[in-house]
Formats: C-alpha cells, sequence, structure tokens
C-alpha cells in the first residue's frame, strides 16, 4: 500500500489529504501520507511552503465540508 501512495506522486499525495480530513474511510493512515509529504519536502521535490500550503488548504477545505448543512 505504501508504494502505491508513494507512486501516486505529490498531486495524489494533496488529494488523499481533504478526503481524510474529511473523514471518508482510506486504508493509508493520515500519519503515513505526512511522513510522505515530508520525505518529498526533504528530497527537495517539493517545496516546504507548498507542502504547508496544501495540508492548510486541505483541512480548511475538510473543515468546511463538516460545518456544511
Amino acid at each position: 500500500m505504501t508504494a502505491s501512495v508513494g507512486s501516486a506522486g505529490v498531486p495524489g499525495l494533496f488529494g488523499l489529504l481533504p478526503l481524510m480530513e474529511a473523514g471518508v474511510p482510506v486504508p493509508v493512515p493520515g500519519d503515513l501520507v505526512m511522513l510522505l509529504v515530508g520525505e518529498r519536502v526533504s528530497a527537495a521535490a517539493l517545496p516546504l511552503w507548498l507542502a504547508a500550503a496544501g495540508a492548510l488548504c486541505s483541512a480548511r477545505l475538510a473543515a468546511e465540508t463538516r460545518t456544511a448543512p
């Protein structure tokens, strides 16, 4: 499972974040996804500011979907 999540690339990782934050059951732990994002940042494949912005936007989007009537 880890190989398939890692092979999805950065867009795949950021696509999983809003789903997990919204409460959709995903077979991958959220901590693992954040670990892979951190690995991409440390490998210079992703800027730190983009990783932080993606996490913030995912959390904000999830908060909006949870509070919608």
